[in-house]
């Protein structure tokens, strides 16, 4: 997979207070919404080995337990590996795409503990009206979904 960029965040993820250790996939996202952060130059990143990515997560646990992937990348299959790699390590995981829950496939939603949609419209998942949905999962199946009032707190 392809990676530009990694930090730790701390509005991506609703569910975690220490922060999630955060992958940016840049130019991978075929969604290309208008007015991501990204800008219109997305980048396109590197390739990531599993073996890096495995060291980063090892290496950043101490930190945080909680994974977030911003965009699938350009095939999903690949990303099942990256997860793989995250679980073993007992990290929570999120995807963040701009696409449906059902854009995903099986097998990465049994890898998630959760799935942020909604192409980016200018608001963040904390705002009145936005289009942005959690998906809370066990073993690849919805067992929760979180909406967001206008008051800003999380509801279910």
């Amino acid at each position: 997979m392809k990676f530009f960029d990694y930090a730790i965040t701390f509005s991506e993820m609703p569910f975690s207070p220490d922060g999630s250790l955060t992958f940016f996939t840049g130019g991978q996202c075929r969604y290309n919404c208008d007015g991501c952060s990204w800008g219109k130059t997305k980048p396109e990143g590197i390739e990531m080995d599993i073996d890096t990515f495995d060291g980063i997560l090892k290496k950043k646990r101490k930190h945080t337990k909680h994974l977030c992937i911003l965009g699938e990348g350009k095939d999903q299959h690949d990303l099942v590996n990256y997860l793989k790699v995250a679980k073993y390590y007992d990290y929570k995981v999120m995807l963040y795409t701009g696409g449906e829950l059902k854009d995903i496939i099986p097998e990465v939603l049994y890898m998630l503990d959760y799935l942020k949609t909604g192409r980016w419209e200018g608001k963040t998942l904390y705002e009145k009206d936005t289009n942005q949905c959690v998906y809370e999962l066990m073993e690849g199946h919805v067992i929760r979904t979180f909406n967001f009032s206008k008051y800003n707190k999380l509801t279910a």
